[in-house]
């Protein structure tokens, strides 16, 4: 059974990855609509396979083609789905220089097609162990839709031990908060700055961001242009399932249940949430990626609660610094199924002014 729009089975994935889909770039062609495709298998047999197979096709014109190299600038990003952690890097694992292209001139105005291959194990940091993960690849501010690859052994097949595993699973606890909720980090400034200054009524929090949007999903919001050095504040807001590994427990009592217990750090968080920010430099593929540990004070309502919050950190300097290459950047989170984004942020210097 196949995926993807590409129409590969997972046996055809293995067998001929490099077979041309004629049919699917002629309609892409033919509605002349810019497009970016990924295929990949559903199952992997960890104890027949080696390699997790990807494939994709790319339509766009012809000078965007020349202008955002796909081998040299595209990423790949792996979330899982039992966990919510992600893996993040090049999508291509490129073998020495590449000459130059030199582009026609002037260059066409046509669209123009290109298929390519790669692998899951690109993502050296990426277990090659059960699990299921949800693929996507970015270029610049596109991306695919997601495709999920389950990598498995073989399956238990008596239920009664199935089941006696599933019970005896322990879901872990979540990190502590990070960035803590900017309605706590507002309060604790306002505790700092009056225990400074003395018996001064505090200011009330203002938030200057984006609300939660209406179904599951993130929002972001930051300055479209910024002039470096400076300051450029990324706000943003979710509403997102919450996995048994992100609800708040106390700690247990018994020392072996509370093994990986740590203090969430929120003491009115009921989950954390782990949001990956990924930031794709457009100009050379420079890749950031950033778990977010996001808090929520939201009931947990039934047995798949879903969650809202809200959170803001600084995107030049600290955890996220983009300053090490001043170009324009497509920020994306990933959590579970939501891929959120892209927003862009450009970054400008004095001298780039200046210049003219």
């Amino acid at each position: 059974m196949a995926q993807g729009d590409l129409g590969f089975t997972d046996d055809q994935l293995w067998e001929d990855p490099d077979a041309p889909r004629d049919e699917v770039v002629f309609d892409l062609l033919e509605a002349e609509r810019p497009a970016l495709l990924l295929d990949g298998p559903r199952v992997v047999d960890l104890a027949r396979r080696e390699t997790a197979p990807l494939v994709g096709v790319r339509v766009c014109p012809l000078k965007e083609r020349f202008a955002q190299d796909l081998r040299e600038r595209a990423a790949l990003v792996a979330v899982r789905r039992e966990t919510n952690q992600a893996v993040a890097g090049p999508a291509f694992r490129l073998k020495g220089t590449r000459p130059p292209v030199v582009p026609p001139d002037p260059i066409p105005d046509e669209l123009k097609a290109e298929q390519f291959s790669t692998d899951l194990r690109v993502l050296d940091r990426l277990p090659w162990a059960p699990g299921t993960w949800r693929v996507t690849l970015l270029l610049a501010d596109r991306r695919t839709d997601p495709i999920e690859v389950r990598l498995q052994r073989q399956e238990v097949q008596d239920e009664a031990v199935r089941r006696f595993i599933e019970e005896r699973r322990r879901p872990g606890f979540p990190p502590p908060a990070d960035p803590v909720r900017p309605e706590l980090a507002h309060a604790r400034a306002q505790a700092d700055a009056g225990a400074t200054a003395g018996s001064q009524a505090p200011a009330p929090f203002v938030w200057e961001g984006p609300a939660p949007p209406p179904e599951v999903g993130v929002v972001l919001a930051a300055p479209r242009v910024v002039l470096v050095p400076g300051r450029a504040t990324l706000r943003g807001s979710f509403r997102l399932p919450v996995l048994p590994c992100e609800r708040v427990r106390p700690r247990p009592a018994d020392d072996a249940d509370a093994a990986g217990w740590r203090d969430p750090g929120d003491p009115e968080a009921t989950a954390i949430v782990t949001v990956t920010l990924v930031c794709l430099g457009e100009s050379d593929g420079e890749l950031l990626a950033v778990p977010l540990r996001l808090a929520s004070v939201d009931p947990l309502v039934g047995e798949a609660p879903v969650v809202t919050g809200r959170f803001e950190l600084e995107l030049l300097g600290g955890r996220v610094d983009l300053t090490r290459v001043v170009q324009t950047y497509s920020l994306w989170a990933f959590h579970g199924a939501t891929v959120a984004g892209p927003c862009r942020v450009g970054l400008v210097t004095q001298d780039m002014i200046e210049q003219g």
